[in-house]
């Protein structure tokens, strides 16, 4: 028998980059031991928040926002459920909402 039939070979190599792909957009952010990956969590607003850049989110007291990704800076990114935009905002401006 050939020794290259008993190696698992490209298949291997193939699915650890794909498995690895995803993370790259991350930039070496280390990932928030709260919220895995594809986990949607809900929160209310404290405050109000008026955005001061085009991808930043409107927030007023009370709003629920879906919250997508926590960064490292303290911003989240998320959806509002009141106006259904999507952006990102001070994750200081809300608390998690426990139902």
């Amino acid at each position: 028998p050939s020794p290259h039939s008993l190696r698992a070979g490209p298949d291997l190599t193939e699915s650890e980059k794909s498995y690895v792909q995803p993370q790259a957009h991350q930039q070496g952010a280390s990932p928030d031991r709260s919220q895995t990956p594809g986990d949607i969590l809900s929160y209310q607003a404290l405050y109000s928040y008026i955005p001061q850049n085009d991808d930043e989110l409107e927030l007023r007291d009370g709003d629920i926002v879906d919250v997508m990704e926590k960064c490292d800076d303290g911003w989240f990114v998320g959806t509002s459920r009141r106006t259904r935009q999507f952006g990102t905002f001070p994750g200081n401006y809300v608390k998690l909402l426990c139902l």
